[in-house]
């Protein structure tokens, strides 16, 4: 690993501030303390939080913290506004952030002190606009800013030194995120000379499962050292410095002298960062589930679309992922080149970072390009679910009422089921006019509370497959009793059946076989089909497509059944055949039905008064109606018509 790769890491750690921790490195015979915001935990009893809302987020006044000698304080030292908040937001927007009231500001201040000790030089790095005004006492030097790469600098010089320096500054904006305070003193060694124990670098990385070659410490004085872990659960050290890897996560070794009468005490230390290895993106994600959490990616994963900086890709086991160069993508450079294209296999052996905040997988130390390549097929789908995020489907049957998304315009289609979907043309397809199609797309799913975002990127749209299911010429058709005459027949335009007979029961059932392809919709009407009137009903002929709601709201039902009164009188019922959520009322099966409950056991029934009417049940009636019925006078009982 080499420095550079370091110095890379450790500024994206730096820039996600979350914990001040010293780390020493040797240069001459002074010791050199550098604080910076590191990620791991929280911030002087700060808890990070993720928001960047002010109406989302917990401020303090004021925090402070000391470590290796060093003292730390940020206040909120005048003026208007929330104060201060730990932010972990990814990108730019992580760090302490400084929250004022726009226009009216809030002046800050933060104050350095190493107690016994010189400070040599101090840094403040910032990202922020329209800063107004800077005040920076240094022993009595102010020190103007600078403005390197959009991001704020102010650096302190003195050459003797000084115990403790302090700067301020008038906030004007709603946000300004200090990502970094570096600080570098001289302790007093009182008279002795620095003992001179040092390691190559600050910081090392070490694959869990894999071996790791402890650095050497440079010890050219040959004092007695011991050696500590500080986190024994990730790392443990002997006496020689020899490391060995106990689990995931992060361990300070350190190097310790007591000294003698010549060399002072002293130490040497490096951050040891642990990090899992993982044999397929569904690990891979688990091992990182927070903003830069770094992974081995030891598995091969195909690409299944790739665009600028972005690869949508599969492993072995179909699992999907979104690898993605962050910091490419949120360049003002216009100029990304596509990383892979689609088919190619990705090699393992490299390290990948999770950026939850984007919902991707960052690119760390990028594989190189192989030869290797699979043809790729996309899985037909009539719908989308969280199971599809990252990954290219084709969304089946697709209606657009206007034309496809195009440009920076959005656009709405609408499946078969009856679920519309956004579509954002991400990939600057060419649009087209309103039809139906099978759209080839990348899927990205969110999740924010009990509410789901699926925002979905067309590749290609192609002209849709799907065939209008054929009106069927017959029917499948069956009652709930035996004996019935079913005869089919067409009157006005549809499908008509008739169904006669005798049943046993007050009620019997007709029930139609939906044909593959097709939803029934049913309903009854009691229209006399004897009326020479034209049935109510006849208005569906047109070949209108009206919504489900409509349809339930006028009296149908979802279904293919209908129960009748077996009283002897004319019913009639209809079915609709439609797709999705829509209903075709140009299918319509029309059921005609003269069906008679079975003669009961009524044998007498005395009569009181003048004559009464009886159903054949024994219930008495107002007035016979029609159908069959049964008349009681003078002591006798008949059945009439």
């Amino acid at each position: 690993m080499n420095n550079q790769y370091i110095t890379n890491h450790k500024m994206k750690k730096a820039l996600l501030s979350a914990a001040a921790v010293a780390a020493t490195v040797m240069t001459g015979w002074a010791n050199e303390y550098t604080f910076v915001f590191d990620g791991e935990n929280d911030l002087g009893g700060l808890t990070r939080q993720t928001s960047t809302k002010e109406a989302e987020l917990t401020f303090t006044d004021s925090f402070s913290l000391s470590e290796e000698g060093i003292e730390l304080s940020v206040r909120k030292a005048s003026g208007d506004g929330p104060g201060l908040a730990l932010i972990n937001a990814g990108g730019s927007n992580a760090g302490l952030c400084v929250y004022s009231t726009f226009s009216k500001g809030l002046t800050p201040e933060i104050a350095l002190t190493a107690p016994g000790g010189k400070i040599t030089s101090v840094k403040l790095s910032m990202s922020g606009s329209g800063l107004s005004s800077l005040d920076i006492p240094f022993n009595g030097a102010t020190i103007e800013a600078t403005n390197e790469n959009s991001l704020y600098s102010w650096t302190w010089k003195d050459s003797e030194g000084a115990e403790s320096v302090s700067c301020s500054w008038l906030n004007t904006y709603y946000q300004r995120y200090i990502h970094s305070i570096e600080v570098v003193y001289t302790p007093d060694l009182g008279g002795k000379l620095e003992s001179g124990l040092s390691f190559p670098m600050k910081e090392y990385e070490a694959i869990l499962g894999e071996s790791f070659l402890s650095p050497t410490l440079s010890n050219p004085n040959k004092l007695n050292v011991s050696w500590s872990s500080s986190n024994e659960a990730v790392a443990t050290v002997s006496d020689n410095g020899k490391v060995t890897l106990i689990g995931r996560g992060n361990a300070t070794i350190t190097a310790t002298t007591e000294g003698n009468d010549e060399y002072a005490a002293g130490n040497a230390k490096y951050d040891l960062c642990v990090i899992p290895s993982a044999s397929n993106i569904a690990q891979l994600l688990e091992y990182a589930p927070e903003v830069y959490d770094r992974v081995k990616v030891n598995f091969p994963a195909t690409v299944n679309f790739a665009n600028a900086s972005i690869a949508f890709v599969t492993d072995a086991e179909g699992n999907a992922a979104c690898f993605d160069n962050i910091s490419n993508r949120n360049s003002t450079s216009t100029t990304v080149t596509t990383v892979y294209s689609t088919g190619q296999v990705i090699p393992a052996g490299w390290i990948a970072t999770n950026a939850t905040i984007y919902e991707s997988v960052i690119w760390e130390g990028k594989p190189e390009k192989v030869t290797e390549t699979v043809d790729v097929t996309y899985p037909e789908v009539s719908s989308v679910t969280p199971a599809d995020a990252d990954r290219v489907v084709i969304l089946k049957n697709v209606t657009f009422e206007t034309r496809t998304a195009e440009g920076t315009t959005k656009a709405y289609g609408t499946t078969p089921d009856g679920t519309r979907y956004e579509f954002q043309d991400t990939y600057e397809i060419a649009g087209k006019e309103p039809g139906t199609y099978d759209v080839t797309c990348v899927v990205r799913y969110s999740k924010r509370g009990s509410s789901e975002y699926f925002y979905l990127s067309p590749i290609s749209y192609s002209e849709s497959s799907v065939e209008t299911p054929q009106f069927p010429e017959s029917f499948d058709i069956s009652v709930s009793f035996e004996g019935a005459e079913v005869t089919q027949g067409e009157q006005w335009s549809v499908y008509t059946v008739s169904i006669s007979g005798t049943a046993p029961e007050d009620t019997y059932t007709v029930t139609l076989a939906v044909p593959e392809g097709w939803d029934g919709f049913i309903g009854m009407t009691d229209i006399d089909m004897e009326s020479e009137a034209e049935p109510a009903m006849s208005k569906v002929q047109t070949p209108e497509w009206l919504p489900v709601d409509y349809m339930l709201e006028n009296g149908m039902k979802k279904g293919n059944t209908l129960t009748f009164p077996a009283d002897g009188q004319e019913h009639m019922g209809f079915l609709y055949l439609c797709k999705g959520d829509q209903v075709d009322v140009a299918n319509v099966v029309q059921i005609e039905t003269t069906v008679e409950k079975e003669v009961s056991g009524v044998e007498s029934i005395e009569a009181k008064e003048n004559a009464e009417y009886y159903d054949l049940n024994g219930l008495r009636r107002r007035a016979p109606g029609k159908g069959i019925h049964i008349k009681v006078s003078n002591g006798k009982a008949v059945i009439e018509r």
